[in-house]
């Protein structure tokens, strides 16, 4: 088990290092400057002073090992466009508001998507099946910022139903955490209901029912348990991504957090904002991925992680 995690943890940062190596230059070749807005009240000689001041006059190489070094020590510099400001204190200031949204979109994601999907699998009426399966259709299809938007026309706006903006009130938080909600509503739907499906057949289960078990203790101590499996695995990438937060979902309903930041970033070209911001998305992905495969050979014994 530690020889596994150990394995991965040091293919994880090595996939981290690509990442950040790949995002690092892709975010210099991009069309101008963090400066940019302050041409017209700046003179040229106190650009140049900012440009100086950050490394940005430097080579490109000379540019890229500073930053890695430094970040590799916890410090991912100063944001260009809020200057003075750390990095690391607008992500600890923004991350909280985020964290809250996602484990709220996580909780409904689960609830709902493992609810349609047992209810699929379980029903002996063909119209539950096909709802559930139009649902996660639909959800599949519709991107997250589209929902969004229609919640926003409809349900805000139209109807005023729900507030729009910020995260003031528990009623905040039903339109954003839904859209961020409805991708893994339909996977985990149909993860549920397939795996649902395929472990009601096995001989297990069978001779469960034959001992006469009731239904609940066939459904919830037997079915579900070896069912979550998948669902589990998808949880992994799927915590991490909602944890962060969707950054034009954040950015629709005007919610101080990570996302918002990460878009304003790319927007003004800051840099030092893009980078951080990816490296730690980065790094919590692997991070779950890794302990959803721990949860799933603790619930599963007949999986062995190799050594």
């Amino acid at each position: 088990m530690v020889k596994y995690i150990g394995k991965r943890l040091l293919l994880g940062i090595f996939t981290l290092f690509i990442l950040a190596t790949i995002t690092f230059f892709m975010s210099k070749a991009m069309p101008g400057s963090p400066f940019a807005g302050d041409t017209q009240r700046m003179s040229q000689d106190q650009l140049d002073a900012l440009n100086e001041k950050y490394g940005l006059d430097r080579p490109i190489g000379e540019q890229y090992v500073t930053y890695m070094s430094n970040a590799i020590h916890g410090d991912f510099g100063e944001s260009l466009t809020r200057r003075g400001t750390p990095v690391n204190e607008i992500i600890a200031t923004s991350m909280p508001v985020t964290v809250k949204l996602g484990l709220t979109a996580v909780v409904i994601a689960l609830v709902v998507g493992i609810g349609l999907g047992t209810a699929a699998a379980l029903s002996k009426h063909k119209w539950v099946n096909n709802v559930v399966m139009f649902i996660s259709t639909i959800g599949v299809s519709l991107p997250s910022f589209l929902f969004a938007l229609l919640l926003l026309l409809f349900v805000g706006v139209y109807l005023r139903l729900l507030p729009t903006v910020g995260l003031d009130t528990p009623l905040h938080y039903i339109m954003p955490a839904f859209s961020l909600a409805l991708y893994p509503i339909s996977m985990i739907s149909r993860l549920t209901r397939s795996s649902l499906i395929e472990v009601m057949k096995q001989d297990y289960m069978v001779l469960a029912k034959s001992k006469g078990s009731s239904s609940k203790t066939i459904i919830f101590k037997h079915a579900l348990k070896n069912a979550m499996l998948p669902v589990i695995t998808y949880a992994g990438p799927m915590i991490a991504f909602m944890m962060t937060g969707s950054f034009i979902v954040e950015s629709l309903f005007s919610i101080p957090g990570i996302g918002r930041e990460f878009v304003s970033s790319i927007s003004t070209r800051d840099y030092s904002m893009i980078m951080a911001v990816t490296i730690f998305l980065g790094a919590l992905m692997i991070v779950l991925n890794i302990l959803s495969d721990i949860v799933n050979a603790f619930i599963d014994p007949r999986i062995k992680l190799g050594d």
